[in-house]
């Protein structure tokens, strides 16, 4: 696989979210509420992570599963609070942090 190969993946990927949108795929996120939309994928992220570690495999899909999971409850919290929209976290993860270290949820030593 080269770098062109690749690239063809993306491409098709991408096209694939774009044929989906105004769609829900999932029963239950089809929901008004941004913030729940969040809360609601962090739960799914949370119960396949338990899933996995019950069928005592992909340590490392349960770890990165569950900081997932933390970042959308994060998410939740700033978007309830009128302090974000899921537009202004979709693609930085590092703001997720620092914007609730500004609301003082908690430190900015802790965040990083």
């Amino acid at each position: 696989m080269d770098g062109s190969d690749v690239e063809d993946a993306l491409e098709i990927t991408e096209a694939m979210f774009e044929d989906t949108r105004g769609q829900s795929p999932e029963v239950g996120l089809d929901v008004e509420d941004e913030a729940l939309v969040q809360l609601r994928k962090a739960c799914r992220l949370l119960e396949t992570a338990t899933t996995l570690r019950e069928r005592n495999g992909h340590y490392t899909v349960v770890i990165e599963t569950s900081f997932v999971a933390i970042e959308r409850s994060i998410q939740f919290y700033l978007i309830h609070r009128n302090a974000a929209s899921g537009s202004d976290l979709r693609h930085d993860h590092a703001a997720v942090y620092e914007r609730v270290a500004e609301m003082n949820l908690f430190s900015p030593s802790f965040g990083d």
